[in-house]
């Protein structure tokens, strides 16, 4: 409960500190990151396009490879669910699929879709999701490079895109306002939310998956609860500025990342500021959490990645929703863009 990880932190008002391995500088803006599943290893992404894996095992974090696949910006990283692969989405409106260890292109997808693209999400062993910036969503099978479902539903960027522990349910915020929700196993959307009338941002998962949050344009969370999609069942205005990136730490905090470079951690219900991990110079891109729950990374335009240790607040949900219940079909679909497995030994421990 939040009551126990309240009791094994220290005093409220302190700060947490930054890990003693030392952050990452890069010589332009770091736009995405990825955390591999299994091993210490942090995938970076940047406005360049290029694309640098570093190991953070040791007090200095060292860089294992780094390619130029991409010819502009890399928006979206994510691994495979094996860690064996890396998949980018830039905004040269390719995908590109990485081998781990030897940063060598396995396959590329030229023109993957029409606009550049957004996001990128590992549904499955099976799933990729992909968003662009002209609110199209699609999904790739892993195994044939093939896209097997198409969605068009928004009018904007796909900021984000989440799933539940089931992976049958795709969840997707866009810069059009709404949050859309579709049926992955019946190929279909089923519902969106009405406008917010503000772009949506960042989301993620907490409450055992019954709540999704989403961080707002204008510094608000807004918060549905899971089958009620039509309107939010809460709002928390507690952020001076818009909420680029937002992760779940645990079943009840987020991690947010802020237009004014500010990284929180947030309590949801009750809703507070529950502390600050750090900042950085200028705006937070994204944030990610590590594969055993104990860091986060955060990425900015000031072209700099720094690790926030979180071992105070234990392990995490994985931002994946459990357990949840049957909900009943809406009779109203709302109008409205923008593994667990066993530990191995590092990748390159023997290089």
């Amino acid at each position: 409960s939040i009551d126990d990880v309240i009791k094994r932190a220290s005093t409220k008002n302190r700060t947490y500190r930054n890990m003693t391995c030392p952050g990452l500088e890069f010589d332009c803006e770091v736009f995405s990151l990825a955390f591999h599943p299994r091993d210490s290893l942090l995938a970076s992404g940047l406005v360049s396009g290029a694309i640098h894996l570093h190991s953070y095992s040791t007090m200095k974090p060292r860089e294992l490879w780094h390619s130029l696949h991409h010819a502009e910006s890399c928006r979206a990283l994510t691994f495979s669910d094996d860690g064996d692969h890396l998949w980018s989405a830039s905004t040269d409106k390719s995908i590109i699929v990485t081998d781990t260890v030897s940063g060598s292109s396995v396959r590329q997808l030229k023109e993957a879709h029409s606009s550049s693209l957004y996001s990128i999400l590992m549904v499955d062993h099976k799933l990729v999701a992909t968003g662009d910036d002209g609110g199209c969503i699609k999904l790739w099978d892993t195994r044939s490079y093939k896209a097997v479902m198409e969605f068009n539903e928004n009018e904007d960027f796909i900021s984000e895109l989440l799933t539940d522990k089931t992976g049958k349910t795709l969840l997707a915020t866009s810069g059009d306002g709404t949050l859309s929700v579709f049926n992955l196993r019946h190929h279909k959307l089923d519902v969106r939310s009405d406008n917010q009338e503000v772009e949506l941002l960042s989301a993620a998962l907490v409450k055992n998956g019954s709540k999704v949050v989403c961080g707002c344009g204008d510094g608000v969370l807004h918060i549905w609860s899971w089958c009620e999609w039509g309107d939010i069942s809460d709002r928390f205005p507690g952020h001076p500025s818009s909420i680029d990136a937002c992760i779940s730490v645990t079943d009840s905090l987020l991690c947010t990342g802020c237009l004014d470079g500010v990284v929180r951690l947030v309590e949801i219900q009750p809703n507070k500021i529950y502390r600050v991990l750090g900042e950085h110079q200028e705006p937070v891109e994204q944030l990610r959490l590590s594969h055993d729950g104990q860091l986060i990374a955060s990425c900015s335009h000031d072209a700099t990645v720094k690790f926030w240790d979180i071992t105070d607040l234990g392990s995490s949900d994985g931002g994946k929703a459990k357990g949840k219940k049957r909900c009943k079909k809406t009779s109203q679909e709302m109008k409205g863009k923008r593994l667990k497995q066993p530990q191995n030994p590092d990748f390159f421990s023997d290089l």
